[in-house]
């Protein structure tokens, strides 16, 4: 085989020759041609460098790029990471105040139930005693209807007694004109015949005494039915205050003073009993709890 040698040009570069070229060498359009296509084999080996260098390079700038680009990926990533932890936390931090929520709202529910017993059992009471006070205003209702029956049958029994006491007054003061004609027979009698003038003195203070008293009760009865027919005029009812009628108010009033004022006359001269009913059955209103209304007419 034969053996090729290697020979350095003037860039550097091995030339790699024929092993026999040597022979040529004497010859100068060998030596030429052989030089040129030397020099073609060295520009051909500069080039190969200098793409390979090229490459190298592109390479290293293409790994660098990449690189940057993989360390920014990189740094995204730990940046979203950073944003999951931190929304995990909060999700976290949420799903706890939910449940506080719930509890909370577990709790209203059952102060809802308990109030809404409650809120029950009281409706029950109230219904309970709706129905205590029908039955009250029912009782009262009854009450007032047969204390209405009861006064007319008073006022009807009071007025015969009225007409009765008015016949024995009436009675009483035809007989006392009859005792005033007897007495002035007699004390015509006791002066004609000039008696005793101590026993005529003595029977006169008497008879004075008699008529005083008598006189002054049908005077105190005249008194009591005057003011009784005034306590009628007035038309109330004691037992009822209408609070919104300022008439009714004032004969409301008035009433009671009148009855204030018989019942002390009554007291004073001591008077029968049928005028102490009168003032006791009307009293009775007055001292017992009024109904207060208010109508206007």
């Amino acid at each position: 085989m034969r053996k090729n040698k290697q020979r350095v040009n003037s860039s550097g570069h091995k030339v790699i020759l024929p092993y026999n070229t040597g022979r040529l060498e004497g010859k100068w359009k060998n030596s030429a041609m052989y030089s040129y296509i030397a020099t073609l084999l060295g520009k051909s080996r500069l080039t190969i460098s200098a793409v390979a260098v090229f490459t190298l390079v592109v390479t290293l700038a293409v790994t660098l790029v990449w690189q940057h680009y993989h360390q920014e990926r990189i740094d995204q990533l730990v940046e979203k990471e950073a944003i999951i932890v931190d929304q995990r936390d909060q999700i976290n931090e949420l799903l706890v105040e939910l449940d506080n929520q719930a509890q909370d709202v577990i709790e209203l529910e059952g102060n809802v139930s308990l109030a809404s017993e409650l809120l029950a059992d009281n409706n029950l009471t109230v219904n309970l005693l709706n129905e205590k006070l029908e039955q009250l205003v029912e009782d009262n209702a009854d009450k007032d209807a047969a204390l209405r029956l009861m006064k007319l049958d008073y006022q009807r029994n009071l007025s015969k007694e009225r007409s009765k006491g008015k016949a024995r007054i009436r009675s009483s003061e035809h007989a006392l004109a009859q005792e005033r004609e007897a007495l002035a027979l007699q004390e015509a009698n006791v002066n004609s015949k000039m008696g005793d003038v101590d026993d005529w003195e003595k029977k006169k203070a008497e008879f004075d005494k008699l008529y005083a008293s008598s006189a002054l009760e049908v005077e105190n009865e005249k008194r009591i039915d005057k003011l009784m027919a005034q306590f009628n005029h007035l038309r109330v009812d004691l037992n009822v205050v209408n609070e919104c009628d300022k008439d009714y108010l004032y004969r409301y009033n008035e009433a009671k003073s009148v009855l204030n004022h018989i019942r002390t006359f009554i007291q004073k001269y001591e008077m029968k009993q049928e005028y102490y009913f009168f003032v006791i059955s009307n009293d009775s209103q007055i001292t017992s709890q009024n109904r207060k209304i208010c109508f206007k007419d």
